[in-house]
């Protein structure tokens, strides 16, 4: 599960690796938790695992839509 806040600011070298990794594991993984992230953009993606969905922010970024329901017996998400 990650998720970040994708603001990478003036910072020390290793900090920045790690913030910019962080950033990177989020986008990969849909930011991937069960509760949305603190920090949201039009049209980002999110996988709650709190209820197997995949959402998207609307384009205004107010509100999330329901893309599709995730369900594996395994844990596996497939769409």
């Amino acid at each position: 599960m990650s998720q970040n806040d994708f603001v990478i600011g003036n910072q020390s070298a290793p900090n920045f690796r790690s913030d910019l990794n962080d950033a990177l594991q989020a986008l990969a993984s849909l930011s991937t938790c069960s509760t949305a992230p603190t920090t949201t953009y039009a049209n980002m993606l999110w996988y709650d695992t709190g209820n197997n969905l995949l959402k998207m922010r609307t384009e205004a970024d107010d509100a999330w839509i329901n893309i599709a329901y995730l369900d594996d017996p395994k844990g596996h998400p497939t769409v």
